[in-house]
């Protein structure tokens, strides 16, 4: 029996298939771009649809066996203005557009932020959902009025694929609508922002059947007819049930193009800790469960700006040998602290900082420093960042025991050590890097009765690797190193603001 994950990233999407012992038979990639407009930032509904549709049609082919369910995660925030058809009516908004700033603002001041957060577990800001359409609605009231709904990316995908227009609770709470504890959508701050509930999908729990491929979709598809389609998530829960965080203490670090890691907690927490470092809280895939995300705009992406800027060697050679530009790099790198001190703001700061105009920094450079030392420093700095989060989010109540780590930083055995020892706690490396897939996969087969639970369904599918453990001379060197670090960004600040 095998299950399709689907997993839409904001700069392409990739569709996984197994069966139900994990073995892959099936992976499809595709990128799509994002633009720029006039201080915007967009992406084309429609060209995402097809990028889509392409890779789910490539993995039926590649499978050449029915699939049973598709599990769906995407990124949040970001919302598609559609028809009663399903077709988008403009671009996407994504999360960085800075169009809503005004609206949240005027947001916090009508409820009060604390009272946002404490229910919908969002603080105020611009990148949410509901300061978008609040945008939409004063600057383009006909195009607000002529939407039938808008749908985050997942719902979206749904939506064209079934006809159904459901949500589940991780991804709906990004939006800053939806009320986390009654997991509905929350009047009291819809009607502050003169959004119609009406306008919104209907929000069920992560693994939820929405319903079947259409007929005339699935033979486009090349699927047969019946394919479940499930509720997955917002990405960074359905990489936590990948990687089999389903028990409150664990967590998942996910390093992509941004940073993140997503403890899970009991109860919901929305107090001041979480209010002034922008932590959301968000519910779990397991019912009584609940998450937050702790991020750094740069975390991968701060390595492809060095190989790209300063690693052309290390690519000729990568297109010469076959192996990958980073793992050449990594070859390079002492097995030893750089010395120097890497603030990761190239594209400003994330929690707990929240500031976009937040500026990089590297300190420490001499004449004997070399490219491989600055290499390991970038991975130095955006860990010293997620250490000072842990740090806040167990202070707010949340304890962080063994981290899991996924994406494509979790490729790097250099980079996983760093992490240990900056961090001071084991990180278990697992076989598959694509969590978010995976975690579809389990939640769609869950919900198609392959598994009885998602703890089976993770014994089943998720098959973990080394476990690194920190190095206490290093640990104790980096130590003294992350009190020179959290003096540099109030610094920066000073100077730059």
């Amino acid at each position: 029996m095998l299950l399709m994950g689907l997993d839409i990233g904001t700069s392409g999407c990739k569709s996984t298939v197994c069966d139900e012992n994990g073995k892959i038979f099936a992976v499809s990639y595709c990128e799509y771009d994002v633009s720029r407009q006039d201080g915007g930032h967009i992406l084309d509904g429609a060209v995402l649809w097809d990028s889509v549709c392409r890779v789910l049609h490539d993995t039926a082919q590649q499978a050449g066996q029915p699939i049973t369910a598709i599990g769906v995660s995407s990124f949040g925030e970001s919302a598609v203005a559609v028809n009663v058809s399903g077709e988008p009516l403009t671009p996407v908004m994504l999360y960085t557009d800075n169009r809503g700033v005004q609206e949240s603002d005027a947001l916090a001041e009508r409820l009060d932020g604390r009272q946002i957060m404490k229910m919908t577990g969002c603080k105020p800001s611009y990148m949410y959902t509901l300061p978008k359409l609040m945008y939409i609605q004063k600057h383009d009231p006909a195009l607000y009025k002529r939407t039938y709904k808008f749908l985050l990316i997942e719902d979206y995908i749904i939506y064209r694929l079934t006809g159904e227009a459901v949500i589940d609770y991780s991804l709906a709470a990004r939006t800053m609508a939806l009320d986390i504890q009654k997991k509905t959508w929350c009047k009291e701050v819809l009607d502050a922002g003169e959004i119609s509930s009406e306008k919104l999908s209907r929000p069920v729990p992560s693994g939820t059947v929405a319903g079947k491929v259409r007929p005339s979709t699935a033979a486009r598809l090349g699927l047969t007819e019946g394919v479940l389609v499930v509720t997955g998530g917002h990405d960074q829960a359905c990489a936590a049930v990948g990687a089999g965080v389903l028990t409150a203490g664990m967590s998942v670090d996910g390093t992509g193009t941004v940073e993140c890691i997503t403890p899970v907690f009991d109860r919901p927490l929305t107090n001041q800790v979480m209010y002034d470092g922008g932590y959301a809280c968000v519910p779990h895939a397991i019912d009584g469960l609940y998450q937050t995300y702790a991020f750094s705009f740069t975390g991968g992406a701060l390595l492809k700006w060095f190989r790209d800027s300063f690693g052309q060697a290390a690519v000729q050679e990568a297109k010469r040998t076959g192996k990958s530009a980073y793992q050449l790099l990594d070859g390079g790198v002492k097995d030893i602290p750089s010395g120097l001190l890497v603030l990761p703001y190239f594209a400003g700061a994330a929690t707990p900082r929240m500031d976009d105009r937040a500026v990089g920094a590297i300190l420490g450079l001499t004449l004997n420093t070399t490219p491989y030392d600055i290499y390991r420093g970038m991975m130095e700095g955006v860990t010293y960042e997620m250490r000072y989060n842990i740090e806040l989010l167990e202070q707010a109540g949340i304890p962080i025991g063994e981290l899991r780590t996924t994406g494509g930083g979790a490729a790097s055995p250099v980079w996983l050590q760093i992490k240990a020892d900056i961090l001071g706690k084991p990180i278990m490396s697992l076989a598959s890097c694509e969590a978010g897939t995976m975690g579809a996969i389990m939640l769609a087969g869950k919900a198609a009765g392959v598994f009885d639970s998602l703890e089976q369904a993770s014994r089943a599918l998720l098959k973990t690797g080394k476990i690194y453990e920190p190095n206490p001379v290093h640990r104790q060197q980096y130590l003294d190193l992350y009190e020179g670090y959290k003096k540099i960004y109030p610094f920066t600040k000073q100077i730059y603001t």
